[in-house]
């Protein structure tokens, strides 16, 4: 789901789980906070929809990199690489 809400022109707010940071990138596409953390949630999307045009910067930069990274033929290309990877190990 963050590649979608980057792909709209919208900053990723998530917790730190995961393989979250592939996708979004702190302070640039967006903001991760600490899991379970509900006032650095609140305070992070207060302060967002308080700055207008970091929130427009952090959305358009995680569209460019949802683009760059996590287009369909760029992820196909990198599965058929993992299988050819894969195949050739047997």
């Amino acid at each position: 789901m963050p590649n979608l809400m980057a792909a709209m022109n919208l900053p990723v707010v998530s917790t730190r789980v995961g393989a979250i940071d592939e996708a979004v990138v702190e302070g640039e596409t967006g903001r991760l906070i600490a899991p379970r953390c509900v006032a650095a949630l609140a305070e992070v999307l207060d302060a967002l929809l308080a700055d207008p045009p970091t929130l427009r910067r952090m959305g358009q930069a995680g569209r460019e990199r949802v683009c760059r990274r996590f287009a369909l033929p760029i992820m196909a290309d990198a599965m058929e690489a993992v299988f050819r990877r894969l195949a050739a190990r047997s």
